[in-house]
């Protein structure tokens, strides 16, 4: 083909009928393409993420639900200070603009509380206690002085009407009272029986009549906190009735052998019948 039959075919009609008709389905194929894109990833199509901090998973769902939004809870941390199940954090922020279908990762309160194990303060000073009881989460209350040999030492904690023990775990935050010794005036009383009873309900007894815990004897060492209380006292020092100077220690010894209890008592009825 010469130059000037490539002139004459650029200036035919069949060429500028197929440039046009070549122009047209690059357009018509472009056009396609844009809106099957924008079909599929929904381009333009944003909503505003809603706030759902302080609100339930179930609050949250259903505004999640209108502005076409999906969930995902993907931690549960512990706030002492927010309720139970109540949503902390979102990813997206709140009023952040976001695509349609889009997640957003929740982070909600624990539901069930953060227990924390009870350190040993006993005998130990009121002050150093309460920095140490507060240091890991407790809450020290009220201070309740009893009669004591040893003045100003933490004698018992309770929670409530309930003694507690080191190692007792608690829920965070508890409110705790410390029993702490108070000089005695050689005031006496009594020793309460506390033959039979377990270890906690010992302790309550001879809190409550102004003695302390002395020395606690397992003639068995228990496995845990369970099978320790399943063991109960056969034998106490002071003896039971016997007046005594309040604030002194009362030591028991424990164990979970019925034969020893019915040793003692067989002891103590041959005594008697004998006086």
């Amino acid at each position: 083909m010469n130059l000037q039959t490539f002139f004459n075919f650029l200036k035919s009609k069949f060429f500028w009928i197929n440039i046009s008709i070549a122009i047209l389905v690059i357009i018509v194929l472009a056009t396609i393409t844009l809106f099957s894109l924008k079909f599929f990833t929904k381009h333009g199509e944003q909503v505003a993420v809603p706030n759902v901090t302080g609100l339930y998973v179930e609050e949250a769902d259903v505004l999640f639900r209108k502005q076409g939004l999906s969930y995902e809870v993907i931690d549960s941390i512990y706030a002492r200070d927010r309720l139970q199940g109540e949503i902390l954090e979102q990813i997206p922020r709140a009023d952040s603009y976001v695509k349609t279908g889009r997640t957003v990762y929740l982070t909600i309160n624990s539901k069930s509380d953060k227990m924390i194990v009870l350190p040993q303060v006993q005998n130990v000073s009121y002050r150093q206690a309460k920095a140490t009881l507060e240091a890991v989460g407790f809450v020290v209350s009220d201070i309740e002085y009893k009669p004591s040999e040893f003045p100003d030492l933490v004698m018992g904690v309770r929670v409530g009407e309930t003694a507690v023990r080191a190692g007792d775990r608690l829920r965070d935050g508890s409110n705790v009272v410390l029993i702490v010794g108070s000089k005695t005036e050689g005031e006496t009383a009594v020793v309460p029986d506390i033959i039979g009873f377990t270890l906690s309900t010992a302790e309550q007894l001879i809190l409550q009549n102004n003695f302390v815990v002395g020395a606690v004897d397992f003639d068995v060492q228990p496995t845990n906190d369970a099978d320790k209380a399943t063991y109960f006292i056969y034998r106490q020092s002071p003896e039971p009735t016997t007046s005594y100077e309040v604030g002194r220690r009362i030591n028991i010894w424990l164990t979970k052998d019925s034969k020893k209890m019915l040793e003692k008592q067989s002891k103590e009825n041959i005594e008697e019948d004998f006086f």
